[in-house]
């Protein structure tokens, strides 16, 4: 699965600024994976404030990089979690876990090759 990260929409936004890029692709790559184990262990525990609270933080750092589709996974995550429906949330989990997954490659592959 390839991510829908937007490269040269997140350089634009960045006013076209390569190192804070590579900077930004740098702490998402650091974070991420903590944030994504602690969804996981929060989804599994049934914590769905904490759900929420780690869709909406991973939805911002996707925003920042312009990766659209995946904000939109996660946005309905952490919506449904909000909501408190656990159904809604089995089924946004696996769009939400996949795209950011597809994300963090993508990205590492990108930073290996810049940085």
């Amino acid at each position: 699965m390839s991510s829908d990260y937007q490269r040269a929409v997140a350089l634009a936004a960045l006013a076209d600024d390569q190192a804070l890029l590579v900077e930004l692709i740098g702490v998402f790559l650091a974070d991420v994976p903590m944030r994504v184990a602690t969804l996981q262990a929060a989804a599994e525990a049934g914590d769905l404030a904490t759900v929420a609270h780690q869709a909406h933080a991973l939805k911002g750092e996707c925003g920042t990089l312009a990766a659209t589709v995946t904000v939109g996974h996660l946005r309905a995550l952490e919506m449904a979690a909000r909501a408190g429906d656990t159904r809604a949330v089995a089924e946004a989990w696996t769009d939400a876990i996949g795209s950011v997954h597809a994300l963090l490659n993508d990205l590492k592959a990108e930073y290996d090759t810049l940085a």
